[in-house]
């Protein structure tokens, strides 16, 4: 309805008594008298109606997939007819005129699927089309608009006589082959093998009844695709289309680009309503911003990247702008001609809102809100993947300086990785009661009762409430692990191997035989039930590795030193390459910094409360800067120092409880100052106030090598550092003077 109100403003500006739309359709006619009569006609008629009719019937289509939609948009299309009407006692009707038709105006259809053509369906299925009966159609469609009363009975009537017409003449001319053809076909997709004529003839305009695929042609009359397209597409990852529409997976994989890997509904809809665009056809759509990063937005930029058909993105960061959204989201203007730059806008705040919109449709500074052009992303020949970083202002800066740095996340780890997918962590995952020498005493959440179990059955493994940062992970839960590591090989153990070795644990097996063979619509049923139905990473667990939730506040990176804690899949692990030299420790000093944090908070996703994504495809192109190795043993000392006084556990007195608070956090902006000395090295030129000069001149030692009472040591360490006059301390005051770190700072939702 805004799009109506909208063309029907812009109509008024420029042509306020219609008199360019009189000369467009009259004035042709060189019979004044005939051309006055004309004029006397319509100047007894509703302007405003006339204009929105045309609107309506000349400039305006929909289609979506609930019937309901379509059923509300004509309502409201036709309460604003009825508003402009003249109400006359006297005339017939009372003056009101009969609403138009808008069956072929907004449709309930499946837009993803197109109706097939020549060069994409199988021969076999196209020697047959009923061209003259298609014909018909159109002619009957294009009358109908304006039919009333009988007239639009007739036209309804002669409509379903040819579809049916048209399915009699498909039926006639299918031979055996054929029939058997279109019978197999049918079986994988609703609409893989039908013909135009069987579609068409399907089509049931006259009812409630949505169509399974649509084309802007047969059923709106448009033939040369859109002005301008505008969306607010479904959000469904692929795996709910699995669950939700499988019969159609195997369509939009072999007819969008767009449809590789984990694919997210929406992109498929951003790539067919680009396609309904005309040459200079312009887009505008309301979807989330994920796929600039994600891996599985790669093909979908790929695709627009090649067109160059970026015009203007406008972000809002974390604040939910659309209250029905689930996820964030962008608005996204593209354009069917090849661009050579585009907008790049972020909405800061919408605390005034209106002002700031004004502000960023005319480019005029505002501080709610930031712009930067951009010229239109390039594919590379060197690079397999396209990248879209558009960050703006000091973002930009301080984002492109990271980015000097050539080696990322991805070059020192061997694999990030998620945790064990066993789908049904119920039964497999069980909690931790008592310990006895070759077993566990164990809790079962699918039995709700006490069961006992090998130890050499399970694994220890954390949830995702287990991990924090800086906090030595304890497992309060194991997880039921029917495999066998061999030569960095998972190996599913036998049935025998398990009954002999472990017969505690078979016999919990068999109990849940049936519900661990119903997984997935009974696809574990059989010898090997007891298996994970999806036996990824398996290998890779048992190694010292760097440990994350996937959804994050701030940095909560643990480390698993013992190489012995498996996971579930709200975590991610970093585990790092052999021919890596460095300390893991230093890696995770580098990783809960509040560098990461910034660098995530620009090129990632943002949630709901200031939460960040940390997710693979996310971390992997973090910048790994060179450091020396004084920087790396400083922080690694440093970081012994926190994951000390955090496993000794919160002391009951609240003095000393708040006591170690303080040391924790102190030690860790001692941290933050020697990542930004190694990113930023150009604002530490002065030794005087070099986060590495200053804490190598204070001699830390080792934590290993402390003797007696290590806390009582660190608490004299931490004293020593945070008086106001050490130097130490003065560092920190200085580097809030720095403009790099205080926009770093401020991105930081750290406590």
């Amino acid at each position: 309805m805004g799009i109506l109100h909208k063309i029907l403003l812009i109509l008024e500006k420029i042509d306020p008594e219609m008199k360019l739309w009189f000369k467009q359709k009259f004035g042709s006619i060189d019979d004044a008298l005939l051309k006055q009569e004309i004029v006397e006609r319509l100047e007894k008629e509703n302007w405003e109606y006339i204009r929105k009719l045309l609107i309506i019937r000349k400039s305006i289509y929909g289609v979506d997939i609930q019937t309901i939609a379509v059923e509300i948009s004509k309502l409201r299309f036709f309460l604003s007819l009825i508003v402009d009407e003249k109400i006359d006692d006297k005339a017939k009707y009372r003056g009101v005129k009969p609403l138009p038709n808008l069956e072929f105006k907004f449709v309930a259809a499946n837009s993803l699927i197109k109706l097939p053509t020549p060069d994409t369906n199988k021969k076999a299925l196209i020697d047959f089309e009923d061209t003259e009966s298609i014909k018909d159609l159109a002619k009957i469609r294009d009358k109908y608009f304006t039919s009333y009363g009988a007239d639009k009975i007739k036209a309804e009537q002669e409509f379903s006589a040819t579809q049916k017409k048209m399915f009699e003449f498909y039926l006639q001319n299918l031979n055996q082959e054929q029939r058997n053809l279109i019978g197999a076909v049918k079986k994988i997709n609703n609409n893989v093998g039908k013909t135009v004529t069987q579609m068409l003839s399907e089509w049931e305009p006259f009812t409630f009844k949505q169509c399974d695929w649509f084309d802007s042609k047969w059923m709106f009359g448009v033939t040369d695709n859109f002005d301008i397209v505008i969306g607010n597409p479904p959000y469904l990852r692929v795996q709910g289309i699995q669950q939700t529409q499988p019969e159609y997976m195997s369509y939009y994989r072999d007819n969008y680009q767009s449809a590789k890997g984990n694919f997210d509904l929406y992109a498929l809809f951003i790539e067919r309503g680009y396609q309904l665009l005309n040459s200079k056809g312009q887009f505008a759509y309301i979807v989330p911003h994920k796929f600039f990063q994600a891996s599985f937005g790669e093909a979908l930029r790929r695709f627009l990247t090649k067109r160059g058909a970026l015009r203007e993105v406008v972000r809002f960061g974390s604040a939910q702008v659309f209250e029905e959204s689930t996820t964030y989201t962008c608005l996204l203007f593209l354009g069917a001609e090849h661009g050579s730059s585009f907008d790049m806008l972020e909405v800061k705040t919408l605390d005034r809102g209106e002002e700031v919109l004004q502000a960023a449709r005319t480019r005029t500074k505002h501080p709610d809100y930031a712009f930067e052009p951009y010229p239109e992303p390039a594919i590379s020949q060197n690079s397999k993947s396209i990248e879209w970083d558009f960050s703006i202002g000091e973002d930009k800066r301080i984002v492109e300086r990271l980015q000097q740095h050539s080696l990322t996340l991805a070059d020192v780890t061997r694999k990030i990785f998620v945790g064990l997918q066993t789908s049904a962590d119920k039964i497999y995952v069980l909690k931790i009661l008592d310990e006895y020498t070759d077993s566990l005493l164990c809790y079962s959440n699918y039995f709700e009762e006490e069961v006992e179990i090998e130890r050499g059955l399970v694994k220890l493994f954390l949830m995702g409430k287990d991990v924090h940062r800086y906090e030595p992970a304890k497992a309060r839960n194991v997880v039921i692990f029917p495999y066998i590591i061999r030569n960095g090989r998972a190996e599913l153990m036998s049935q025998g191997y398990i009954r002999d070795a472990f017969p505690m644990g078979w016999d919990y097996l068999k109990q849940n035989r049936q519900p661990l063979g119903d997984r997935e619509n009974g696809k574990m049923r059989g010898d090997e039930f007891y298996a994970y139905i999806y036996p990824k990473n398996l290998a890779e667990f048992e190694t010292v590795k760097i440990m994350t939730p996937d959804i994050c506040g701030k940095p909560e990176m643990s480390i698993d030193l013992s190489g012995e804690l498996y996971h579930t899949t709200t975590l991610y692990s970093f585990a790092f390459k052999p021919d890596v030299q460095k300390n893991p420790k230093f890696f995770l000093g580098l990783l809960n910094s509040k560098v990461i944090w910034y660098f995530l908070s620009v090129t990632g996703t943002p949630l709901r409360g200031g939460y960040l994504r940390f997710k693979t495809e996310y971390l992997k192109p973090f910048p790994i800067a060179e450091s020396k190795p004084e920087q790396e043993r400083a922080i690694e000392t440093l970081v012994d120092y926190v994951l000390y006084l955090k496993s000794s556990g919160e002391p009951n007195k609240m003095d000393q409880a708040s006591s170690l608070r303080v040391m924790t956090a102190y030690f860790e902006q001692l941290i933050d100052a020697l990542v930004y000395e190694i990113y930023f090295p150009e604002e530490f030129s002065d030794s005087g106030k070099s986060p590495i000069h200053l804490l190598t001149q204070a001699q830390l030692p080792v934590l290993k090598e402390l003797k007696g009472d290590k806390a009582s040591i660190l608490r004299d360490i931490f004293q020593r550092l945070y008086a106001t006059d050490h130097p130490v301390r003065s560092m920190l005051f200085f580097l809030d003077s720095l403009e790099t770190v205080r926009v770093i700072e401020a991105k930081s939702k750290m406590q």
